[in-house]
């Protein structure tokens, strides 16, 4: 994704690790709780109950969601920054409907990039995605 963010990727429906060899068994329990079955084991119920706390607390639990609309923000900026560069780079070179299609935007995007580009030629790429994301015209989008 090449947002320097760190993931880690479980899958649920398996129990084996990298090398081929059975993960044992507190790990199996917490896939298995983590895929919606009830815990079984000691330590599968006490990651219930600490979830179920964070739930009941409703300053944690508006903080998390504060925390993951601000993370879906700074990448639908990012996603935008690349298009407004993509079509700071490329505008004229190319019809609307080439544009349209190679950079996948809708017509409104593309209407809305070139405004706040005309608007603000001196902005840099994250400033006028912020822009074009602000304007009235991108709420359908």
């Amino acid at each position: 994704m090449n947002d320097s963010a760190k993931r880690i990727v479980l899958n649920t429906k398996g129990f084996l690790d990298k090398k081929g060899n059975e993960v044992n068994e507190d790990l199996k329990e917490m896939l298995s709780y983590m895929d919606g079955k009830p815990p079984k084991s000691e330590y599968s119920r006490m990651i219930d109950e600490a979830v179920k706390k964070v739930k009941q607390n409703e300053e944690r639990r508006t903080e998390y969601m504060s925390i993951n609309t601000f993370e879906m923000d700074a990448q639908e900026i990012g996603e935008y920054k690349k298009t407004v560069n993509l079509i700071r780079i490329n505008d004229g070179k190319f019809t609307d409907t080439d544009i349209l299609s190679i950079f996948n935007i809708t017509p409104t995007v593309l209407y809305c990039v070139r405004k706040a580009l005309s608007e603000h030629p001196d902005w840099d790429d994250e400033d006028i995605a912020e822009e074009v994301l602000a304007m009235p015209e991108m709420d359908d989008n």
